[in-house]
């Protein structure tokens, strides 16, 4: 009913998570509270990104221990994280001599610390599930296939804001007209909004009336899970 309200939602505007252990749990909570406490804090710089290859490096070792036995078929991590490695290669590259427009993209900034917790949340779940990773029907192996949908959508929300290696978030178009006039007039020229602030704009227009339907809401349109909304994921809601 939930999700229905949430569809609900989308219509309006256009005019017309997860059964886990202890330790799964756990991973989300201490990587959720390390991603608050250093959100103002990480500089974007080669060296941050080359902290995240790193991690990414492991995950594919990780990820090709014969005992996975990992289908080739979307969201397939060995596809992904080469793909991703190679499109924060050339963001990099054209701003080699110019990080400190990097630094000025709000967006990139917090896409840039998501991705590094995100990679850090996907290590240490290798880590506490040892051989449970090799069961296909294990809650690891289920966070970790949801882990792999995230690091997707992230892959593809840079795709679409930074064309051949250079930022083109605020020349982004929304597909439908009552979507954009939604977001222009609540946002303006912003890439990325905090979702509590999103919440409280889509309210105004649309009566949010229960935890459950806010929680459905978040769960459908924070496709990256990072706890905000940018205009490429209110693109994909609408």
């Amino acid at each position: 009913m939930a999700q229905a309200a949430a569809t609900n939602i989308k219509r309006l505007l256009l005019g017309s998570k997860h059964n886990s252990s202890n330790g799964i749990r756990s991973i989300a909570v201490v990587h959720s509270n390390q991603n608050r406490k250093h959100s103002a804090s990480t500089p974007v710089d080669r060296r941050t990104v080359e902290k995240i290859w790193k991690k990414m490096d492991r995950i594919v070792k990780y990820c090709q221990m014969p005992k996975m036995n990992l289908k080739n078929s979307p969201p397939y991590m060995l596809d992904i994280l080469p793909d991703f490695y190679q499109k924060l290669s050339d963001i990099i590259d054209s701003y080699d001599d110019r990080l400190h427009v990097l630094n000025d993209i709000e967006y990139f900034c917090i896409f840039i610390r998501h991705i590094y917790y995100l990679c850090s949340k996907t290590v240490e779940c290798f880590k506490r599930a040892g051989h449970h990773m090799y069961d296909e029907q294990s809650s690891y192996r289920k966070y970790f296939i949801k882990l792999s949908l995230y690091f997707s959508h992230n892959l593809t929300e840079l795709k679409s804001l930074f064309i051949n290696g250079i930022y083109e978030g605020e020349s982004f178009r929304l597909t439908k007209q009552a979507a954009a006039d939604f977001w222009k007039s609540n946002f303006h020229n912003r890439t990325i909004v905090p979702w509590e602030e999103f919440k409280d704009k889509l309210h105004q227009v649309h009566l949010i009336q229960s935890y459950n339907e806010s929680l459905a809401l978040k769960n459908t349109i924070d496709l990256t899970d990072n706890n905000y909304v940018s205009i490429f994921e209110f693109d994909v809601f609408t």
